[in-house]
């Protein structure tokens, strides 16, 4: 059962989801796969290694999430398809 702290405390959460997928693929759009491990400068990773470090902090925030029984709609729709429909199998029982 979800309660209201649940839904309320994942919507922002989707929302910044959303908003790294827009920036995130706007980043990377056109760009060669060469461009994609060249680092900016000296001091900057590559753009694919910063991709996968969003991804790898969007996965923890969702492991922690799952951990934390904090899952509800707006949240599965972040997570893959045979996870989602396991998670709706549970909440079912």
């Amino acid at each position: 059962m979800m309660t209201t702290a649940t839904s309320t405390a994942s919507a922002p959460i989707a929302m910044i989801f959303g908003s790294n997928d827009y920036f995130v693929l706007q980043a990377l759009e056109g760009l060669t796969q060469e461009e994609l491990w060249r680092s900016p400068t000296e001091h900057n990773n590559p753009m694919l290694w910063v991709a996968g470090h969003v991804a790898q902090t969007r996965a923890t925030v969702l492991q922690m999430l799952w951990l934390d029984g904090f899952w509800d709609e707006t949240l599965l729709a972040f997570k893959r398809e045979a996870e989602r429909e396991a998670a709706k199998e549970r909440k079912m029982r």
